[in-house]
Parts: structure tokens; C-alpha cells; sequence
């Protein structure tokens, strides 16, 4: 079962065969550009345009528009494309690069051993090791083999292990102030 067709549309389709069936091989296109928009304009005024002039349907899209910022901001926060995540202790964290940290050796204790991560990186082991001052229910580090790079470049000596929303305020200690690569909340 077909629709019917419109006036309007029988008027774009008459146009077309008189263009199709003309001998003219090109066209001004200024000439083309006026003729095309002198015809009728459609009407958005059917069912589906009612329906997105909707309260309801204007706030969706603002709710899913302000939920893809979110995730994106989050994921820039935490210094890695991917929330790629790790869990110690029965603990869940989220993995962030941590191209800027400069840890002395008397500052790291091992904590325990990462029972799961989800991460692409090579680490030296899965011991992770706690930060002297830093509370490790909020950060925790990985030793990465050396030499290892992604798209921004080399990725340090260590991954962060993080969990909670100030977590990089409180490693303010440990970035060198001087890098690019140190979070904002720390230059």
C-alpha cells in the first residue's frame, strides 16, 4: 500500500524530468540554487515534528546531550581515553595514566596484588603499592614496563589506581608541577 503522493512532491518529480530530459550538460549554479528554493517548502508540521516539540522530548535530548558531556569530561579527568578499571582487595579503581608522577622509591609500599585489570598496558607485576601520605582506599600505583607509549606519548613509570572524584588533588605531592602532562588541579 503506497501513500499518496503529494502536489508537491509531483511538482519536484515533473521538475526533474524536464531537467533529466534537457540537453544542457551544466548549469549556472546560481541559476539551479534560485529555481530550488523558489519551489514550496515541505511543512514540518506532521506527527513526528509535533512529537519533538515536546517538553518531554526537548528534555530528553537535552538529558542525553548532557550525559555524553559528562562522560567525556570524566574520561579526560581520569587521563585515558577508556575508563579501563583494576580491583584490589575486593576494591574497584579506575586506571589513569600518570605520565608526570614522580615517585621516590622511599614513598612506595607494597600494598597487595591487583586480582583483575582491564588494561592493555604491560605492568612489571600486578603488585600495586601505596603512596606515603596518600590513604590507599583512594590511590593506589602500578610499575609499568619501561619504554610503553600511546597517541599522547611515553606513559611514565606508573598507572594510577583511583577511586573517588578529589583522588588527584590529593597526589598534588607526587606531579612534577613543570609537566604538561600533570592534572590541572595540580600546576
Amino acid at each position: 500500500m503506497y501513500d499518496p503522493v503529494s502536489a508537491e512532491d509531483q511538482e519536484i518529480a515533473s521538475s526533474l524530468q524536464e531537467l533529466a530530459a534537457s540537453r544542457v550538460h551544466s548549469r549556472d549554479p546560481t541559476e539551479v540554487a534560485a529555481k530550488a528554493s523558489a519551489g514550496p517548502r515541505r511543512s514540518r508540521s506532521g506527527p513526528v515534528w509535533k512529537l519533538a516539540k515536546t517538553p518531554a522530548a526537548i528534555g530528553l535530548v537535552a538529558i542525553l546531550l548532557v550525559s555524553i558531556a559528562a562522560f567525556g569530561v570524566f574520561a579526560n579527568q581520569q587521563g585515558t581515553s577508556s575508563l579501563a578499571s583494576a580491583t584490589v582487595n575486593d576494591l574497584d579503581y579506575t586506571l589513569a595514566a600518570a605520565r608526570s608522577l614522580v615517585v621516590p622509591p622511599s614513598a612506595l609500599s607494597p600494598f597487595g596484588r591487583a586480582d583483575r585489570i582491564d588494561q592493555s598496558q604491560e605492568f612489571d607485576s600486578l603488585t600495586v603499592y601505596s603512596l606515603l601520605g596518600i590513604d590507599p582506599k583512594h590511590a593506589l600505583v602500578i610499575k609499568l614496563k619501561p619504554g610503553q607509549n600511546d597517541d599522547a606519548g611515553p606513559l611514565g613509570d606508573f598507572f594510577l589506581l583511583v577511586r573517588g572524584p578529589d583522588t588527584f588533588a590529593e597526589l598534588c605531592p607526587y606531579f612534577d608541577k613543570s609537566s604538561e602532562a600533570t592534572p590541572s588541579i595540580c600546576q
